[in-house]
């Protein structure tokens, strides 16, 4: 990429409806989340716990997107907007057509040469720092999404993909 050349930006697509937010600026920052569960075994006489590999954990990741209006003359409206599609990741469709269509929608995390993992929203919190006259004009939006699998997982794919991941037998 040349100097001069914007980087590529994070998104989350809606895969339910295509609705899709831009980061307006690349977060500065993104933590992942993995955990391993374990069973720790109690065998009596053993000087030593044994464990018993239970499962891993979804893959996490957090982030905070910041939204800035100030001095835009739609600025207020769009960064609104992105605000209102945040807060309709964490609720179901109007008129599900079956109950596993009665959660949240399915969410496409892309983070151009890092991630590409379907996910849900586990977390938002929004913190509002700048206001015009009717509606806040910046505000940060701190962000977890967790990843929704629908295939087995295993080292030898973790090792070649990293968190580049297929679902759902599509490539991304």
């Amino acid at each position: 990429m040349a100097s001069n050349e914007a980087p590529q930006r994070m998104s989350v697509i809606n895969l339910a409806n295509g609705d899709t937010v831009d980061a307006q600026f690349n977060p500065a920052e993104i933590e992942e989340e993995l955990s391993v569960n374990w069973t720790k075994l109690e065998v009596l006489g053993l000087p030593h716990t044994p464990l018993q590999y239970k499962n891993t954990s979804n893959h996490q990741f957090t982030f905070t997107m910041r939204f800035d209006g100030v001095g835009e003359s739609q600025g207020s409206a769009r960064i609104l907007r992105a605000r209102r599609l945040i807060l309709s990741w964490g609720y179901p469709p109007r008129a599900p057509q079956s109950v596993s269509g009665g959660s949240p929608p399915d969410l496409l995390f892309i983070w151009p040469g890092l991630a590409s993992m379907v996910a849900k929203l586990a977390h938002v919190k929004f913190r509002h720092m700048a206001f015009n006259k009717r509606a806040p004009a910046r505000y940060d939006a701190s962000i977890t999404i967790e990843e929704m699998r629908l295939e087995r997982l295993d080292m030898d794919t973790v090792a070649r993909d990293g968190t580049i991941r297929s679902n759902r037998g599509t490539e991304f």
